[in-house]
């Protein structure tokens, strides 16, 4: 067994694996992965650089990093995604929402409004991101969703 790493050399590591495989934003998704396996903030982690690691979570983190390096999305590897300021769980196979889902959103609730819809169907449901946001966002209102 290797000798025990630092935070700081840990996300050094998965820095420059990242690198390699021309993931284009190494040092946020190396701060990422690290914190999700340490259930850490970002900021935590810079403000813990020089504590070691368990050999348990370091392993933890090289096979993400290694996942991630194949080009696996890091919202299976996190397992949630942000969404309309909100994070939603995301599971492997369920479809991420993407960023412009976040304007079918908007137009979806501004036609809810306008035509003062009370039903509302969701036809070819991917991750069903759309139908939970719309019934967060509109919690106070009568709407039933199908």
């Amino acid at each position: 067994m290797e000798s025990l790493w630092s935070i700081k050399k840990a996300l050094e590591y998965g820095v420059i694996q990242l690198k390699k495989s021309g993931i284009p934003r190494p040092i946020l998704e190396s701060e990422i992965l690290l914190g999700f396996v340490l259930g850490k903030s970002r900021i935590a982690l810079q403000c813990d650089f020089e504590k070691t690691m368990d050999y348990f979570w370091l392993e933890s983190f090289k096979r993400l990093i290694q996942r991630r390096s194949l080009y696996e999305p890091i919202e299976y590897l996190i397992e949630k995604v942000s969404f309309y300021g909100e994070e939603l769980y995301v599971s492997y196979g369920a479809l991420i929402p993407r960023p412009e889902t976040e304007i079918l959103v908007q137009k979806a609730m501004d036609l809810i409004q306008e035509k003062s819809c009370a039903k509302i169907a969701e036809i070819g449901v991917g991750s069903g991101a759309i139908s939970v946001m719309l019934s967060h966002l509109l919690r106070n209102s009568q709407l039933e969703f199908h």
